[in-house]
């Protein structure tokens, strides 16, 4: 796994509960919805945490565009998020797998299927009736589309 900064300078970073209450007031934000690539790793993460420094989890709404993208071009297997921003020749980050540069290229993909579509993106999300789910109380689930 390529990390984008020296392993010493994770090792001297405060640990996550220095950064909870920050993180848990900005995703739980009323009316929020997080969009993500492949989101269930970083709510998996984000649980993982939680957990370990005995913290009441962090509940969120979310939306996959790793899930709306193989809709949207009717593939079966997983996609990286760079594969998915160079087949849409949206505007690649200057670094792969640094968190900002990550977010950037995430939201220029859901962007890129959304012009490609004429919609926004809550009816981007409608499309996919697979891409929406929620990490509350420690679980992380998908909304199964008869549901909605």
């Amino acid at each position: 796994m390529y990390l984008y900064y020296p392993e010493s300078v994770y090792y001297r970073s405060y640990k996550f509960p220095y950064f909870y209450n920050d993180i848990k007031e900005l995703i739980e934000y009323p009316d929020q919805l997080i969009v993500g690539h492949a989101i269930s790793n970083d709510a998996g993460f984000i649980r993982t945490a939680c957990r370990r420094y005995k913290l009441a989890p962090i509940n969120f709404k979310f939306a996959d565009s790793q899930r709306m993208f193989l809709e949207f071009a009717n593939i079966r297997k997983s996609i990286s998020l760079e594969n998915a921003g160079e087949t849409l020749s949206v505007e690649k980050p200057k670094y792969l797998h640094k968190s900002d540069d990550d977010s950037e290229l995430t939201m220029n993909l859901v962007k890129g299927m959304c012009k490609e579509l004429d919609c926004n993106l809550s009816e981007l999300i409608e499309l996919c009736d697979s891409c929406s789910g929620k990490s509350e109380n420690f679980e992380i689930k998908y909304d199964d589309f008869e549901k909605r």
